[in-house]
């Protein structure tokens, strides 16, 4: 174990409790399970068992010390001799704000958390110590809780030491398991990203990073289709009140839950309790609430954080997906029918040299192993997540799904994108030309292959996604979220294209509109004044500042300042939140976006909405939903100039 960094963690530590209990069990004698309410050391003082710790056993025996974090199943699972043992629990965390070495080092470390045991040569004097901890416990005046924890900070050193002295076996909790096990255990108590990071001691975005990518959904999905699975339980199997059930998932409203309810199966509970006789038990409930890793979510983005690939939000129907892609076979005849040369990434049999001694690449084509006239004398390696591709120094014929203006913007025109895309309104470049390779549900593969690209660029998550693009032509992955702006963007694909140059000037030009943009309304809000985006969709949801619906334009190009508490909740990994009606008024600015579909404005009867501030002194805005779906950086500066001449125009200027 790395003692050193124990020793730093624990002396930053501030101890907030400790509460020592005595228990005992006679052999053979099986416990009930315990769950351990914080982290623990527990101290057998006599006789001996096996304790397992959320399933992993271990032999105690007299003086062994075991410790473990919160949230553990502890068992007694087998006592082979009277037993009595004490057991420890404290609190220990680093006192807020901490700097970032402590923090990263606290979530490498874990002190609080790890399990491990040991047999420490002082182990009577430890036992002493510890019977004296168990007395001053049930005191429970100021003067004995002072001591109590002197003699705990005493403990640990003595531990600490021992584990400087002699090799211990660690097992460091998972933190996907972790939050599952609490999650599912505590799914009808008030559970935020936040408070679960805190608890578990992780920061915030590597959890959430951290379960996404294990279970292929965000952590406060994962709370909710827990609930809507356990609801649908109590709603098959007894008679209870809708009331009795939302409360018994963590709703206190049953509007509310239903809403949720019927957003996440598509009928109300009412509906599904009539009905839910007649399903079959398999049509019931999955057999787990977390897709496992086979069965991923590579084609929906969870609502929560409201990602559409590279473009658009879940809500809209602006995402990708593959769900009925042409069969793999027929794809393979048809190349084979066109004498496609297999659209390899790396230079095969038939592949040239070019002057540059690279590879050339082998493309797909409709008709005959035929190049267009333009096609590119040379070639270059580009990194992507599924290994290196060898491109076109500078491809003429690109098909993109969700990337269309930000190619459109380094001045490279694709042949193909989706349909959605071609018609953003926001993109004012020419488009004549471009090609629709379908809608984002129906995705022709053949088409792409009729447009003989010689560089595919899309956004896909699985290996067997990007192995469809792959046989047609050269195929770049571009991740959701990897550029932190839209410069960084830009710039990407100016040198992916071979385009610097025109990337630069498009950059230019869009700073200077960013500062026009951002001067039409300097001056017209009064210190303090506070701005929300919000949407709805049958339910309230707070944006941040990133994936769309203006986000970015309001909060980064316009500087406009949103309340704190959605500062505080909603910037960085976690951009969306459904929003209890209430608790509404807290995140709801001076002045409200409001982003809805034209036939979708139920908001405006629901009594919360009637009494917030912004509703009362008429400063609300509405954006449509459809319009503004798209969050690409062409999108992003021209909403940017809307929504000032928007503002401009209301304010007076």
């Amino acid at each position: 174990m790395r003692n050193n960094d124990n020793y730093e963690l624990w002396s930053r530590a501030a101890v907030t409790s400790v509460d020592v209990r005595k228990m005992a069990a006679r052999e053979d004698e099986h416990l009930p399970s315990y769950r351990t309410p914080s982290s623990f050391f527990l101290f057998v003082a006599r006789g001996g068992a096996d304790i397992a710790l959320d399933g992993i056993v271990r032999s105690a025996e007299r003086f062994h010390v075991l410790h473990g974090g919160e949230d553990l199943l502890l068992d007694i699972a087998r006592v082979r001799r009277d037993m009595e043992y004490y057991l420890i629990l404290y609190k220990a965390e680093l006192p807020q704000p901490c700097d970032g070495e402590a923090a990263r080092l606290l979530e490498r470390v874990r002190p609080f958390q790890t399990q491990y045991a040991l047999v420490p040569g002082g182990a009577v004097a430890l036992l002493d110590d510890v019977r004296l901890m168990e007395r001053l416990s049930e005191s429970g005046g100021s003067a004995e809780r002072l001591r109590l924890k002197s003699l705990f900070y005493r403990f640990v050193v003595d531990i600490l030491r021992e584990l400087d002295e002699a090799p211990v076996s660690e097992i460091r909790p998972d933190a996907v398991e972790q939050a599952i096990r609490y999650i599912r255990a505590r799914y009808a108590e008030p559970i935020t990203v936040e408070a679960l990071a805190a608890k578990l001691g992780y920061s915030e975005g590597y959890l959430s990073r951290l379960f996404k990518s294990r279970t292929g959904t965000s952590l406060i999905d994962y709370v909710i289709r827990t609930r809507i699975e356990r609801a649908k339980t109590w709603l098959l199997d007894t008679e209870a009140s809708l009331q009795h059930i939302a409360a018994s998932v963590g709703y206190e409203d049953a509007y509310y839950f239903s809403r949720a309810f019927k957003k996440h199966t598509g009928v109300s509970p009412i509906r599904y309790r009539m009905t839910g006789n007649q399903l079959n038990p398999s049509q019931r409930s999955g057999s787990s609430i977390v897709p496992s890793q086979a069965r991923r979510y590579s084609n929906v983005r969870n609502d929560n954080h409201s990602h559409t690939g590279a473009r658009g939000d879940s809500g809209s129907v602006y995402r990708m997906r593959k769900s009925t892609m042409v069969m793999s076979g027929l794809l393979s005849l048809m190349l084979l029918l066109s004498a496609c040369a297999g659209g390899s990434n790396s230079s095969g049999s038939g592949g040239s040299q070019s002057p540059s001694g690279n590879a050339s690449v082998a493309t797909g084509t409709a008709q005959t192993a035929e190049k267009p006239a333009e096609s590119q004398a040379g070639t270059k390696t580009v990194s992507t997540i599924f290994g290196d591709v060898v491109i076109p120094q500078r491809a003429e014929r690109i098909v993109t799904n969700n990337m269309l203006a930000s190619i459109l913007a380094v001045g490279a025109k694709p042949v193909g994108s989706l349909q959605p895309y071609i018609d953003n309104p926001f993109i004012s470049v020419d488009k004549s030309g471009i090609e629709s390779i379908g809608e984002v549900w129906t995705v022709s593969l053949e088409k792409i292959v009729a447009l003989q690209p010689d560089l595919i660029i899309i956004d896909v998550e699985k290996q067997d996604e990007y192995e469809q693009y792959a046989k047609i032509a050269p195929t770049v992955v571009v991740p959701f979220g990897q550029f932190k702006d839209d410069h960084e963007e830009i710039r990407y694909f100016g040198q992916l294209l071979g385009r610097e140059a025109e990337a630069e000037a498009w950059l230019a030009e869009y700073d200077r509109r960013a500062q026009a943009a951002y001067e039409k309304i300097e001056g017209l809000f009064g210190e303090g004044e506070t701005f929300t985006l919000m949407r709805w969709e049958d339910e309230f949801r707070v944006l941040g500042n990133r994936w769309g619906r203006g986000g970015q334009a309001i909060y980064d190009i316009l500087k406009l300042q949103p309340p704190a508490i959605v500062k505080q909740q909603l910037w960085g990994e976690t951009q969306q939140a459904a929003i209890s009606e209430e608790v509404l008024e807290q995140y709801a600015g001076d002045h409200i976006f409001m982003v809805s579909s034209k036939d979708n404005v139920a908001y405006k009867d629901a009594p919360v909405w009637k009494l917030l501030n912004a509703v009362k002194n008429e400063q609300v805005y509405w954006f449509d939903s459809e319009r503004f779906s798209f969050w690409d950086p062409m999108t992003t500066i021209a909403q940017a100039e809307e929504i000032a001449e928007l503002l401009a125009a209301k304010h007076g200027r």
